[in-house]
């Protein structure tokens, strides 16, 4: 995907999602991927409340805490990026 979107001159950032189940493999993924021109976007860590959520047919947002405020944390970090180079997020 990473070729992909560099073949079309597209801005790429990664999530490591689970990132706290193992911090070892988190920070190879983010060190490969700076590796490759990718930078990070945020982090979303394990949190049952994402499954609680699904459950409930609700959006983890809708939860407090955790997952949800890094979820909130990646999108306002997009939407920062949109608004610096015009994608309008």
């Amino acid at each position: 995907m990473a070729d992909l979107t560099r073949h079309f001159g597209i801005d790429t950032r990664i999530c490591i999602n689970k990132w706290d189940l193992n911090e070892h493999l988190s920070s190879e993924i983010e060190a490969q991927a700076l590796q490759r021109g990718l930078r990070l976007a945020g982090k979303v860590r394990y949190d049952r409340a994402v499954t609680k959520a699904q459950m409930h047919a609700q959006a983890v947002v809708e939860h407090g805490g955790g997952a949800a405020d890094d979820v909130r944390d990646l999108w306002r970090n997009l939407r920062d990026i949109g608004d610096g180079n015009g994608i309008g997020l």
